[in-house]
Order: structure tokens, then C-alpha cells, then sequence
């Protein structure tokens, strides 16, 4: 649990400098660059219902190890990718990739409360 918490506050603190990255990197306009932030989240709204379908399916622990370890080379290759498809692509990427763990992630904590306290969490 400790790890999907790292590597939350780690995504999250590095997409929050993407348009900052874009405008220095590639010369972009800022209204621009914040338009390809969009994507990350508009992967979420496709991402988030899968995960909690492969959570139901799946062991939740395997679906969060793996979408951790990839989530690292993923937003390592966000400094190597080209401007426009290659930073597109893999912001959606990563959207995808984060927005299916959280669900998951969730719902191992829920698994892991004792019934009677679910209501407070």
C-alpha cells in the first residue's frame, strides 16, 4: 500500500509540471499545453471503471504492483518523448495506467477494514 501511495504523490506531482515542461521544452503556447494535461485526466474517465472491473476479477494485489512498475519508465519516458503524438500518447498512457490502480487500490483497502468501520473510511 505504501508503494501505490508513493507512486500517486510521484504521478501526480510530475503531471502537475507538464504544461510548465511543454512551454520551456518544446516552445508551446501555455493554453495549449494545458489542453494535452486533459488527457491524462480524460484517460481516468475511461480507466478508472476498468480498473475497478479487473480489481473485482483479478487479485488486487498483482494489478497494483504492476501498474506501479510501470507507471516509473513511463513518466521516465515523458522527458524522451517528441512533441505532440509522443507526449500524447503517453500521458493517455499514463492516465490509464494510474487511473486503473486507484480504483483498485481502494478497494483493498475496503477488502482490509474490518466491516463495521467500512463506513468511516
Amino acid at each position: 500500500m505504501i508503494l501505490t501511495t508513493f507512486t500517486s504523490a510521484v504521478t501526480f506531482a510530475t503531471i502537475a509540471f507538464i504544461p510548465l515542461f511543454m512551454v520551456d521544452h518544446f516552445g508551446i503556447g501555455e493554453e495549449i499545453a494545458a489542453a494535452f494535461l486533459s488527457i491524462f485526466y480524460f484517460a481516468g474517465l475511461w480507466a478508472s471503471p476498468l480498473g475497478g472491473y479487473l480489481s473485482d476479477r483479478l487479485k488486487r494485489v498483482p494489478i497494483m504492483l504492476v501498474t506501479c512498475l510501470i507507471t516509473g519508465p513511463l513518466i521516465y519516458l515523458l522527458n524522451l518523448a517528441s512533441y505532440s503524438l509522443g507526449i500524447g500518447a503517453l500521458l493517455l498512457i499514463i492516465g490509464i495506467v494510474t487511473y486503473i490502480r486507484m480504483p483498485t487500490s481502494e478497494a483493498y483497502i475496503i477488502d482490509q477494514t474490518p466491516e463495521h468501520r467500512r463506513s468511516t473510511i
